[in-house]
């Protein structure tokens, strides 16, 4: 699936993974390929991105994750 985190100035990440792990306000949610269509808001925290050789962590202080049921996640930071 691909995700893309981004902030008003930037693009902090774009890239494929089959799995990625984000601070939600309910507590953590991980999030796989063809994922239902989910809305909801990230607190501070890390997100994990799983990569072939390990993980990629970016550290947010809150935001907004979208998931849109086709492989698509998107983050505003």
């Amino acid at each position: 699936m691909f995700v893309g985190i981004y902030s008003p100035n930037k693009v902090i990440y774009e890239g494929e993974t089959n799995s990625a792990t984000f601070p939600a306000v309910e507590g953590q949610i991980t999030i796989l390929n063809n994922h239902a269509p989910l809305i909801t808001y990230l607190r501070k925290g890390k997100i994990m991105i799983k990569l072939d050789y390990g993980y990629k962590e970016i550290e947010i202080e809150g935001g907004i994750l979208h998931c849109n049921g086709e492989n698509e996640v998107k983050v505003i930071v």
